[in-house]
């Protein structure tokens, strides 16, 4: 979201879109993570230029921490979901992990006067 702050002209916020749901990934603070330093992985680089001032651009870098996702085969071969299992281990608050991200912002460019 756009603030209007010369300080600090852009913040994120992480909407739940329905009680229900179950998170499939986390976002956290790139401050706290560190993604830079700490075995994330630079998912995508993002460029907004300002509408209003050519020179300027916020740029965005967004940052993944994948997680093992390799299917448990059962002794058949084959991948199952049983789904009482599956909401005891949500009942009991014992999900399995999810990938987190992070996004950190800057402003790039001369700033245009007015």
């Amino acid at each position: 979201m756009f603030t209007g702050q010369p300080n600090d002209p852009y913040t994120f916020a992480v909407v739940r879109i329905s009680p229900q749901c179950q998170p499939r990934a986390r976002f956290v603070d790139a401050a706290k993570a560190k993604p830079a330093e700490n075995g994330w992985v630079l998912n995508d680089v993002i460029r907004v230029p300002n509408a209003a001032c050519p020179s300027q651009q916020a740029v965005v870098h967004v940052w993944r921490k994948p997680v093992d996702k390799t299917p448990r085969l059962d002794g058949q071969g084959q991948q199952r979901i049983y789904l009482e299992e599956q909401s005891q281990k949500a009942k009991a608050g014992q999900l399995d992990a999810i990938p987190m991200y992070a996004a950190q912002m800057e402003v790039e460019g001369a700033a245009c006067g007015r």
